[in-house]
C-alpha cells in the first residue's frame, strides 16, 4: 500500500494541472446562455411585429368596411354625396392608428 503522504502528493500534482478547467466551463456556459437569450429575444421581437401587423390589418379591413357600408348609402340622396369625406369614413372606424412594423 502507497503511504497517505504519497497519496496526498498525486492528488495535488493531479489537481494542479486542472486549474483552468473551471474558467473554461464557465465560458461555455456563459456562451451558451447568450446564445439562448438572444433567441429568445429574437422570437419575442417577431411575435410583437406579427402582433402588430395583424392589428394593422384589421384596422384597414373596418375602414374599408366602413367606405363600402358608406358608399352603399351615399347613392340614395345627393346630399349625403356632399357630407362623405374620408374623415366621416375613417371615424367610423374607432380604432387609433397603429405603424407598420418591418
Amino acid at each position: 500500500m502507497d503511504s497517505p503522504r504519497k497519496t496526498i502528493f498525486v492528488l495535488r500534482n493531479r489537481l494542479g494541472a486542472e486549474e483552468g478547467i473551471i474558467l473554461i466551463a464557465a465560458l461555455a456556459l456563459l456562451a451558451a446562455l447568450t446564445l439562448i437569450g438572444a433567441t429568445a429575444f429574437f422570437a419575442s421581437s417577431t411575435n410583437v411585429k406579427v402582433g402588430g401587423n395583424y392589428q394593422n390589418y384589421e384596422t384597414a379591413l373596418q375602414v374599408a368596411m366602413a367606405g363600402e357600408r358608406l358608399a352603399r348609402i351615399a347613392p340614395t340622396s345627393a346630399k349625403s354625396l356632399r357630407r362623405v369625406s374620408a374623415q366621416t369614413v375613417c371615424s367610423t372606424a374607432t380604432l387609433p392608428r397603429r405603424t407598420i412594423h418591418r
